[in-house]
């Protein structure tokens, strides 16, 4: 876990020198001053996003009452294929290399995503009309996690190091 966050803190400052609209913006990194048992107190805060694609798809899967995952229209898939290959592009020339590209590792910019979707007798369909993603380097899904229990308790002061934005 702590290589994980010394790599995180050094694509972070690279991302810092050099950012993209397709990659999450890093807000400060740290250690907490009072943590909790068993965490090491180092964090990484990021900015504020919508849910991941796996989450949505988990969303739309629960809505159509079904067993399987339902699929994004072609459209869709295009225009996340097209932000994720530019995002991708973009660590390449930074020298950072993403080795866990997943769903839950794909969020979107607004908290409030709103879809339809198209019943099909074989495959329901998810169509979305405005789709604005980020990449993730980290694990999105061990961040928020730790993150969110962090936050449940009381007060957490921050002392920063390395860079800020």
């Amino acid at each position: 876990m702590f290589l994980s966050l010394l790599r995180a803190r050094n694509a972070h400052e690279k991302i810092i020198k050099s950012p993209h609209t397709n990659l999450i913006s890093f807000v400060v990194n740290g250690m907490l001053t009072d943590s909790l048992p068993g965490f090491n107190g180092e964090i990484i805060v990021t900015e504020g996003l919508g849910p991941s694609l796996r989450n949505v798809m988990r969303r739309a899967r629960l809505d159509t009452n079904r067993a399987y995952y339902p699929s994004f229209c072609t459209d869709n898939i295009k225009r996340i294929g097209s932000q994720i290959a530019k995002a991708m592009a973009h660590l390449e020339t930074l020298k950072i290399f993403h080795l866990d590209l997943k769903a839950g590792n794909v969020v979107f910019v607004k908290p409030d995503i709103r879809y339809t979707i198209e019943h099909d007798d074989i495959q329901p369909t998810i169509q979305m009309e405005t789709l604005v993603s980020r990449l993730s380097i980290l694990d999105a899904q061990r961040a928020t996690g730790s993150i969110g229990r962090i936050r449940s308790g009381a007060e957490c002061n921050l002392l920063p190091y390395g860079r800020q934005k």
